[in-house]
Order: structure tokens, then C-alpha cells, then sequence
């Protein structure tokens, strides 16, 4: 199944985020994958999507929620399937934590970021905070911060981390 990429024991390299996964357990979880190809071909939605996946390999030690969201991405990618959330783990949430108040459960709407944040695809915006989260958090610390407006609804950016 092309859709799942470099899960293969024949690959040379690694994705780096599986790069701590046990010898012989990314094989196992391709199987498995494989094994329900008619669930994942038969899926339009990306949340439905992940929540398979996790659902075929989350059981697994040694996987956890960053290969499987990286695993589902790569399908849903393949497949033209968008994310219309930002789905956090690891370093997203660390990301996402500068930029709105409320960071808890798997994932957040796009609706709920930044109005610059919400013209990225959920992916894109997960790669994002991912990427840069110690930036934003040095953005935050010097002042330089994202600033909701109170009793507003928007919200603007200051340099002196002050309302706009």
C-alpha cells in the first residue's frame, strides 16, 4: 500500500520522528495497516482517518500519537485529504501553547488560532508550531506576543506585547 510510506523493513532510512521505535515494530504496524486497507481507502475525512489508525496501531508499545498522526498525514496526503484541525502532540501542542489560551485534548479547530494562522491547512499549521515553537516561545518572552483582545473577539500583534 503506497499510501504508507517508509513503514517497509526494506527501506533504508527512517522518518526522522520513528527514529526511536523499536527494530521490527514499524513492519508489524504496516501489516496491520495493509490488512484494513479497505477502512483507510474508504475514508474521506481526516479525523475518521486518524482515529483508524489509531485505532489498528495505538495498542502497539512504542507507538505513540506522533507516528500515528505522521502515519495518517502521509495516507490522507496521498489520498488529497485535508486536516480542519490542528491536531497536537509533542512539539505542536509546546507550539500552540504561545499562541492561544487553551491547548488541551487532541486537536484544535483552525478557528480557533490566529487569524495569519488560519489561512494554513491543519497540516500545515501542525508543521508550524512543530517547527517553530521555540521561536514563538522567545517571541513571547521578549515581548514580541501574540495578544488577544479582551471582550473583542480578535486579536492583533504588538511589539511591545500590548493591545493593538
Amino acid at each position: 500500500m503506497s499510501e504508507i510510506p517508509r513503514l517497509d523493513s526494506k527501506e533504508p532510512r527512517r522518518h526522522p520522528h520513528q527514529r526511536r521505535i523499536r527494530k521490527g515494530l514499524l513492519p508489524k504496524a504496516a501489516e496491520k495497516l495493509v490488512n484494513a486497507k479497505s477502512r483507510l481507502i474508504g475514508c474521506h475525512d481526516f479525523d475518521r482517518l486518524y482515529q483508524i489508525v489509531d485505532d489498528l496501531i495505538g495498542t502497539e508499545r512504542g507507538i505513540g500519537p506522533v507516528t500515528i498522526y505522521d502515519i495518517a498525514e502521509r495516507i490522507a496526503l496521498n489520498r488529497g485529504i485535508e486536516s480542519k484541525n490542528v491536531y497536537l502532540h509533542a512539539g505542536a501542542r509546546e507550539g500552540a501553547r504561545e499562541v492561544v489560551s487553551r491547548s488541551k485534548g487532541r486537536y484544535l479547530r483552525l478557528s480557533q488560532f490566529p487569524k495569519p494562522l488560519q489561512r494554513l491547512s491543519g497540516f500545515q499549521a501542525e508543521s508550524m508550531l512543530c517547527i517553530y515553537k521555540k521561536t514563538l516561545k522567545n517571541l513571547r518572552i521578549t515581548g514580541l506576543a501574540y495578544a488577544p483582545r479582551p471582550n473583542m473577539g480578535s486579536a492583533c500583534w504588538s511589539g511591545s506585547g500590548g493591545i493593538c
